[in-house]
């Protein structure tokens, strides 16, 4: 309650913020082929292991071909309208070089692997990212966005946070408070609205309602510099859920917007 009363006091952000994105995707996580046996289903966002087990099992993290996608389209749809994208895909989906590009975006965009961490209040959840080289690795810089690393961005003029990713809106629950959840850590770092989701996601499927969704965001952006995003949700969700492949609700229904009023006034 204390991260939406401060969201609502906080001042809009500038029509140039609204107007700029950052989208990340398809992490670079292994360079060698996954046994079958041993990988993680492809077909969804949620790397299943604990941030103890990534240092050791990083090669199970299967790649996640629909995030390019989605993100190329979110690119695409933006630029064609003059707006301001910066784009970090592949061996570039760094956890730094995130932190660097964030500060003053509107919109950012985040598409990888979810993590939950069900032991330690969820401060080690992450969204993992490419790992750096031997070179670059560092504590604050190992390829795992986690929650406390994410209370501490530059979000100012964050208008609108989309965490495309499984589990974004999940974690334990501590007594007298909110889950400690990755879209709570974006809130609290100063997004002012999140789109986050309750369970494990469909990569081509979330591509899809992801990358309409911002497509209805850009719309709205270019003809009256506003952005209703609880509706452009909706309206995203209608049109994947139409789709014969994509009917049931697991498909559709995982992701939710918290925080201020969805309409950008």
């Amino acid at each position: 309650a204390n991260i939406l009363v401060n969201l609502v006091r906080r001042s809009a952000s500038s029509s140039a913020s609204r107007r700029s994105l950052l989208t990340l995707g398809n992490p670079r996580y292994s360079e060698t082929p996954i046994a079958e046996e041993t990988a993680v289903a492809e077909a969804d966002r949620s790397g299943e292991v604990t941030r103890d087990m990534m240092y050791g099992l990083r090669g199970l993290l299967p790649p996640l071909p629909g995030t390019a996608r989605e993100c190329a389209r979110l690119a695409e749809c933006f630029e064609r309208r003059g707006m301001t994208v910066k784009t970090l895909l592949d061996a570039n989906a760094t956890e730094q070089q995130f932190v660097d590009s964030v500060r003053g975006r509107g919109l950012v965009h985040l598409a990888a692997h979810g993590l939950v961490d069900e032991r330690f209040g969820n401060l080690f959840g992450a969204i993992a990212l490419t790992p750096p080289n031997e070179i670059a690795f560092a504590e604050h810089n190992d390829g795992l966005l986690s929650y406390n690393e994410i209370l501490q961005l530059p979000l100012a003029d964050c208008e609108l946070a989309v965490l495309s990713a499984c589990q974004t809106n999940v974690g334990p629950n501590r007594p007298l408070e909110a889950g400690s959840t990755l879209a709570q850590a974006f809130l609290a770092a100063g997004a002012r609205r999140v789109i986050a989701s309750h369970w494990s996601v469909s990569d081509a499927s979330t591509a899809e309602l992801v990358g309409g969704f911002f497509e209805l965001i850009a719309e709205g952006l270019a003809k009256t510099d506003r952005m209703d995003a609880a509706s452009a949700l909706h309206e995203a969700k209608l049109k994947v859920r139409s789709d014969p492949r994509w009917h049931s609700p697991y498909y559709w229904a995982p992701f939710v917007l918290i925080g201020s009023s969805g309409q950008q006034d």
